[in-house]
């Protein structure tokens, strides 16, 4: 993604824009992998080896409460990130995530949701994790 694009993320979201919070956001919207904190670490670092792991933690953190990110947990309860926010479930086998869009399926759960009633509840997201076992390396 562009730098520009890039920067406009942060800025919508409320946040400055540091070369730091550049650098982590690229690297989560390039990798399509869902990385964990470590993976995210390295592949900042081999471009930006100034950028310490601890900044990375707190940009991550930043992130996911600013709503730019969000964490996914494996079945073994691994944090993995997910920068791509629109509309989308996941599909998990084991502690390997891939995404799955389903547009119709999407708006439908979306829509049912917002007519249920929880008391003492507001809903204000939500999230579907589909669990299976990947029959080959590709997920349509």
């Amino acid at each position: 993604m562009d730098t520009e694009k890039i920067k406009n993320k942060i800025k919508s979201a409320g946040l400055k824009v540091t070369p730091q919070r550049l650098a982590v956001l690229d690297a989560l919207l390039e990798s399509r992998n869902h990385p964990t904190a470590e993976m995210l670490i390295k592949i900042v670092q081999k471009k930006h080896p100034y950028i310490a792991v601890g900044t990375i933690y707190n940009i991550l953190d930043t992130f996911v409460k600013h709503g730019l990110v969000e964490k996914v947990f494996t079945e073994n309860n691994v944090i993995r990130y997910d920068a791509f926010m629109d509309g989308h479930f996941h599909i998990l086998d084991g502690d390997e995530i891939k995404d799955f869009y389903d547009e119709k399926l999407f708006r439908m759960v979306k829509k049912y949701l917002s007519g249920v009633n929880i008391p003492d509840f507001q809903l204000e997201d939500f999230e579907i994790i589909l669990k299976g076992k990947f029959n080959s390396g590709k997920v349509n």
